[in-house]
């Protein structure tokens, strides 16, 4: 964890949770805390992961940026070029 002095930044997490806290949780009330967990695990896994686009991620889903990272590199020549990325069908950009 970061102590004074330390170059550890959460504002990524800070981020995740606040949009987690505005979207989700204070939109419901759960009787059981099983429902909480099982709908948390459902908004993060299945629209978070999957649906979401995310700017740090070049405006792709975290789906598709950890299929692209995991993707080999190709080399062609003097340079490196990756494989072709399948490209979001529903996303109309510039």
């Amino acid at each position: 964890m970061s102590r004074t002095g330390d170059c550890y930044n959460y504002a990524t997490m800070e981020g995740f949770f606040h949009t987690l806290k505005v979207e989700l949780v204070h939109q419901h009330r759960w009787a059981t805390r099983n429902e909480a967990r099982r709908d948390r695990f459902a908004y993060v896994e299945g629209f978070d992961k999957r649906a979401r686009i995310h700017s740090a991620l070049g405006y792709l889903t975290a789906e598709l940026a950890e299929q692209k990272a995991s993707k080999p590199c190709v080399h062609q020549g003097r340079g490196r070029s990756h494989e072709p990325f399948p490209e979001r069908q529903d996303y109309v950009g510039g």
